[in-house]
């Protein structure tokens, strides 16, 4: 009895040493990993930041462009309205 207990106290410990030996791998690996992530995200978020920034004027400008067509016909609109309606005054009178 004291044998199997003795064995299992010696199998134990060497599954404890074993698995300490992985998870510290498996620590050190995702250290390492997180270091090179870390490393990589300020030049990705540059880029993308660069990236969306080129963007918002050729956006902002398509944008302003449509914009300025729409009230430019609703300008020609009101001044071919206002020149009827001179028109129809005149003819009034």
């Amino acid at each position: 009895m004291q044998t199997i207990q003795s064995e299992i106290c010696k199998q134990t410990a060497a599954l404890v040493a074993t698995m300490d030996s992985t998870s510290t791998s498996t620590i050190e690996n995702l250290k390492s990993e997180l270091r090179y992530e870390n490393e990589k995200l300020p030049e990705s978020l540059i880029a993308r930041f660069e990236s969306a920034n080129a963007a918002i004027p050729e956006g902002f400008n398509a944008k302003l462009g449509s914009e300025i067509r729409v009230v430019s016909d609703m300008i020609d609109n009101v001044s071919r309205d206002a020149d009827k309606e001179n028109c129809h005054l005149e003819q009034c009178h």
